[in-house]
């Protein structure tokens, strides 16, 4: 026995939990198949997934029959062996018996839904969608048992005294038909469509509805109905009972919703991460709301889904205890018995489950036709046979395991372009019997066409190129048969740069007493925040509420409006950036300005690990602006690996100096002026006779569109003087005063 090298057999718990975590830095990635949770994602070929976590060889499988239709709606098996195949399409009925397929009865109808055998062995087959009861005795010979007139007909069961119930469509009727052919109403359900019939081990009937899923056990002396099961999903499609009583029902219902599909990759530990550096809530929420704006860059994980519909399995208990034990996206077509565990055969891909009564369950195998219409156990547990649609076909399956399977690991996606490493696995390998890897990689989140051709390992290294996404396959082969339990696969990403997609500038003017923390510093986050919001609501054509329409950020604030606030020698302003690193790097950040006419940046801050900045301008002369922001992944790099990017905002004026008033001029009965101001437009101008109540005088133009405004002024005959108030863009107030 060969044992295969690799690390350990499980990981610590903290580990795993890493895997649903932002993977951070450049660092050597690892992905781990090990659980049945990991091996049900790919797909299995000839092998076995065991409910402890085992990949094996398969029962062996061997195609007994082909049925030229595609599609196998209905089976029942004699006891002799012979099967009967119900088809759709076509409408046959095939007669299978030592391997050989032949259309047995050729009916008008389209459909033959159901099968049924009596107590003597004699074939009834239901037609749809004219909804009559054959009773086929020989090949070729048919007689209509029952005209129903209900459109479809789903299931048929004989009881122990031969009476036939039949379970009809559209209008949820349940028929007992006595064995000389006379039928009535049995049952009359509040559902559109019974579709499943079963006996229970007290000679109740069990009756599977399509509407709301509900299983009902109806007495057949009295026909009185209770219900077992309220599935909440769509309908009960198949119901079987364990030698003890127990009854297992299928639900099937729509396609859940797809699921995110997070990375399986994990960075090895040893190196401080991303998580290593964790930010206060304030700026979680300014990191997100930054994130949320446009241009931000699109982190939406790939996204997967179950074809299909969704099935639910549960145990009813002789009690009637019900529990749901077993759900899967796959849509389930068949249900069996066997050893006290039950068979399923599902559609879309051909997969057979067994699942015990605990609800662990193991993918057995996988056959060629897509949806498994029918199981057949055998009475001592050697095999079974199946019937498969598209293609139509019949299978026998083991006991024996195959000689050889394959297994191929779902699409695994490292998020970035990575390089791949080291595969290595942990399996028991019999002697004579092998387990071998190939690999392929691609850049698309689906294996096609593009994708790189599988390649053999060489001393556990893999070969494929460099790409996000990396697939393995597994053989295994032997008479006896090998047990895989691990397969791991390291890759290491490319460092890419940051990307910086916005720098924005934003004049704060005083700061209000709210935004100052304990220390007398801005509470920057919060700002960020707000400012944020208020960014998201102007590209939105809307504000939220709470908040006023965007213009002036200082309202945001809670300060009053700029025409009331005298200058403040504590003007702020405010920076913040959007940046993305496709390995979610920890980032830090150097700030330089320059001023218009300027041929060298200058240093603002440096080594700053969050995306805003808010500094004092009061000081700085006034004039036109531009910010750069320099982004370096170095915290989570290597020196000569770290990669950065920069980024450069529009330009903003700086304007602490208020508009002057100039060129008056007194002729009554008038007075001109002007209003002129260094760096930004004016903005308003108001004026009163007495210094109390102001009213807005407009420019000779009509509008506040400059620098320099000029007004003109008719003087009142007892007015004395004029006081003026002037204000600009950036909020700076000045005063004057005109005498006549």
């Amino acid at each position: 026995m060969m044992i295969m090298s690799s690390p350990l057999r499980r990981l610590p718990l903290g580990f795993f939990l890493m895997l649903f975590l932002p993977l951070g830095a450049v660092e050597t990635q690892k992905a781990t198949d090990d659980t049945y949770a990991d091996f049900s994602k790919g797909t299995a070929r000839g092998v076995t997934l065991t409910d402890d976590g085992f990949v094996v060889l398969a029962p062996a499988l061997k195609k007994i029959s082909d049925v030229s239709s595609p599609n196998l709606w209905s089976a029942v098996r004699a006891k002799d062996g012979t099967l009967f195949i119900g088809t759709g399409d076509e409408g046959h009925v095939y007669r299978v018996k030592d391997g050989k397929a032949e259309v047995w009865y050729d009916s008008e109808d389209a459909h033959v839904f159901a099968l049924a055998l009596n107590g003597k062995g004699e074939l009834f087959a239901a037609t749809s969608p004219n909804g009559k009861v054959y009773k086929i005795p020989a090949k070729d010979k048919a007689e209509v048992f029952f005209d129903l007139k209900e459109k479809n007909i789903w299931a048929l069961s004989f009881d122990r005294e031969d009476n036939l119930f039949v379970a009809t469509g559209d209008k949820g009727l349940i028929y007992k038909v006595t064995p000389d052919g006379k039928g009535r109403i049995f049952y009359d359900s509040d559902e559109p469509n019974i579709i499943a019939l079963e006996w229970d081990k007290k000679g109740n009937l069990l009756a599977g509805s399509q509407g709301t899923g509900l299983l009902y056990r109806i007495d057949p002396k009295s026909a009185e109905a209770f219900v077992l099961l309220s599935s909440g999903q769509k309908e009960i499609k198949k119901m079987a009972l364990t030698p003890e009583g127990a009854i297992y029902a299928v639900a099937l219902g729509a396609a859940r919703p797809a699921a995110p599909a997070l990375s399986k990759m994990t960075k090895l530990p040893g190196k401080a991460s991303k998580d290593s550096h964790p930010q206060n809530a304030a700026e979680d929420e300014m990191m997100a709301m930054m994130n949320a704006l446009p241009g931000a860059g699109d982190r939406s994980p790939d996204a997967s889904s179950g074809k299909g519909g969704s099935s639910d399995l549960y145990l009813i208990l002789p009690d009637g205890y019900p529990e749901k034990i077993w759900s899967s996206k796959a849509t389930t077509h068949s249900l069996a018995v066997r050893n006290g565990n039950a068979l399923l055969g599902t559609g879309d891909e051909g997969y057979i489950f067994e699942v015990d009564p605990r609800g662990k369950a193991r993918t057995l195998l996988k056959l060629d036709s897509n949806q498994i219409t029918a199981l057949f156990p055998e009475s001592d547990a050697s095999g079974m046979t199946a019937a498969g649609s598209n293609l139509g076909a019949l299978w026998k399956i083991g006991p024996d395991p195959a000689s050889e399977g394959s297994f191929e690991s779902e699409v695994y996606n490292s998020k970035s372009f990575s390089r791949w490493g080291n595969l290595t696995g942990r399996a028991s390998i019999p002697e004579g019997s092998a387990v071998t890897f190939e690999t392929r990689t691609g850049n698309t989140p689906k294996a096609d066409k593009t994708w790189s051709a599988w390649t053999e390992l060489k001393k556990n290294r893999i070969q494929s190129p460099a790409a996000q996404y990396f697939q393995y396959r597994m053989t295994l082969k032997g008479n006896a048969s090998p047990k895989v339990d691990e397969v791991a696969v390291y890759s290491l990403p490319r460092n890419l740069p940051p990307r910086i997609t916005q720098v924005n500038v934003v004049s704060t003017g005083a700061m209000p007493p709210g935004l100052l923390g304990a220390a007398g510093g801005p509470n920057m986050a919060q700002m960020a925040a707000q400012i944020g919001q208020m960014e998201m609501a102007k590209n939105a054509g809307n504000h939220p509420a709470g908040l006023p329409a965007p213009g002036n950020p200082l309202e945001m604030f809670g300060a009053p409006p700029r025409s009331t606030q005298r200058p403040s020698q504590d003007n702020m302003h405010f920076a913040y950036w959007k940046v993305t690193d496709s390995n979610q790097d920890s980032l830090e950040y150097k700030v330089q300005y320059k001023l218009a006419g300027d041929r060298e940046w200058s240093l603002l801050a440096e080594k700053t690990a969050t995306p805003y900045l808010a500094w004092d301008t009061s000081g700085w002369p006034d004039g036109e602006y531009t910010l750069r922001v320099l982004a370096s992944d170095a915290p989570d790099n290597a020196p000569a690996e770290a990669l950065s990017s920069e980024a450069e905002s529009l330009v903003f004026v700086i304007d602490s100096t208020p508009p002057k008033l100039e060129d008056v001029s007194v002729k009554r009965p008038e007075a001109t002026f002007t209003v002129r101001d260094a760096v930004s437009n004016v903005k308003s101008v108001t004026i009163s006779p007495d210094g109390r109540d102001y009213n807005v005088l407009m420019p000779e133009n009509g509008m506040f569109d400059s620098r320099t405004e000029s007004f003109q002024y008719k003087i009142p005959k007892d007015q004395q003087r004029l006081f003026i108030r002037m204000e600009d863009e950036e909020g700076n107030v000045s005063a004057g005063k005109i005498e006549f």
